[in-house]
C-alpha cells in the first residue's frame, strides 16, 4: 500500500507541475533553422505495474508509451515520495542525465513536463525535470532535458543537457549553436551520421551566427576582458572547423571516422566557447 501511495502522490506532483509550468520547459529548437518544431502531445500517466520492490509508471503518447520505473520508495522531506530510476522504450533502458556528456546518471524526483514533438522530419520525446536539489518551482535553478530520438524504435538516441532556469541574459546564438550540435554530434557518437549529414549547413549558420553575435553585457566588465578576448579568438577556428565539416559533408567522400572527427573537433570548442562563457557569467554574479 505505501508504494501504490508513493506512486500515487507523484502521478500527482507531475500533474500539478504539469499545468504551472510546462510551456516554459519547452525548448524550442527551431530558433536555429526555418522549420517548425511541433510539439504533439504531452504523454500523462495512464497505469501501474508492479514487479517485486519496483514500480513502473505507463505514460501513453501520440507515438507510443514509455515505462518510468522506480525502485525503494522514501521519505523525502515528510512527503512520501518515489525516486525515479530510469526509462523504458520499446523494452530498453535508458538513464537520466544533467550534462551533455551524459557521464554521471542522476536520480530525477520529478518531471516538470513530458512531451513529444517533431523537428526536422525526426521524432523526439522530451523529459523535463528539476535538477538535483532544486524540488519546487519556486527555487528552481536548472531545468535537465533528457530528450529521445525515436524516429527509429530499435535505435534510440539519448541526449541531454542542462539550462538555466533563472537565466535573465540568454546569449541566444550560443543557445542554438548548442542545440544544433545535441542534434547532430550525439546521434552521430551512436553511430547515426544522417543527421549531420541533414544539417551541416544549419551547424554553418549558427556557428556564423554566433561569431557574429555582441556579446553579452558581462563581457564589458573589467575583470572579464582576458576571457572577451580569448572568446573572439575562438570564434574564427569555430566557423573554420563548420564550415570544413559543411565542405566535406558537401563533397560526399567522407567517411563516417572522418565525419565524427571533424565533429569531435567542432564539439571541442563549442565547449571551450561555453567555459569561457560560464566563467564570465560567474564573475558577473559575484557582483
Amino acid at each position: 500500500m505505501k508504494k501504490h501511495n508513493s506512486i500515487l502522490l507523484l502521478t500527482f506532483n507531475i500533474l500539478i507541475f504539469f499545468s504551472s509550468v510546462n510551456a516554459q520547459t519547452i525548448d524550442n529548437f527551431s530558433k536555429f533553422t526555418k522549420e517548425q518544431m511541433e510539439v504533439k502531445y504531452h504523454p500523462l500517466p495512464s497505469r501501474f505495474v508492479e514487479r517485486g520492490d519496483t514500480s513502473i509508471t505507463i505514460f501513453t503518447g501520440f507515438y507510443e508509451d514509455y515505462a518510468i520505473y522506480f525502485v525503494n520508495p522514501y521519505q523525502c522531506f515528510g512527503t512520501i515520495t518515489s525516486n525515479p530510476i530510469g526509462l523504458i522504450i520499446d523494452g530498453k533502458e535508458y538513464g537520466f542525465y544533467c550534462d551533455s556528456e551524459r557521464e554521471t546518471k542522476k536520480h530525477v524526483f520529478n518531471f516538470l513536463d513530458i512531451y513529444e514533438f517533431e523537428y526536422l522530419d525526426r521524432k523526439y520525446v522530451s523529459f523535463v525535470s528539476p535538477k538535483e536539489n532544486d524540488f519546487t518551482d519556486d527555487n528552481l535553478t536548472y531545468f535537465c532535458y533528457n530528450f529521445f530520438d525515436i524516429t527509429d524504435r530499435a535505435n534510440v538516441i539519448a541526449n541531454s543537457y542542462t539550462k538555466d532556469a533563472k537565466q535573465t541574459t540568454v546569449w541566444e546564438e550560443l543557445e542554438v549553436l548548442h542545440q544544433a550540435i545535441a542534434l547532430t554530434f550525439h546521434p552521430a557518437e551512436d553511430g547515426d551520421f544522417e543527421p549531420v549529414k541533414n544539417d551541416s549547413d544549419e551547424l554553418l549558420e549558427a556557428a556564423k551566427n554566433l561569431s557574429n553575435s555582441e556579446l553579452p553585457a558581462y563581457f564589458e566588465k573589467t575583470e572579464n576582458q582576458i576571457l572577451k578576448k580569448e572568446i573572439q579568438v575562438v570564434f574564427p577556428k569555430l566557423v573554420q572547423q563548420s564550415k570544413e565539416l559543411h565542405n566535406l559533408v558537401q563533397e560526399k567522400k567522407a567517411t563516417d571516422k572522418e565525419l565524427l572527427q571533424k565533429l569531435n573537433n567542432l564539439h571541442s570548442i563549442y565547449h571551450h566557447i561555453e567555459k569561457l562563457n560560464n566563467q564570465a557569467k560567474k564573475s558577473n554574479s559575484k557582483e
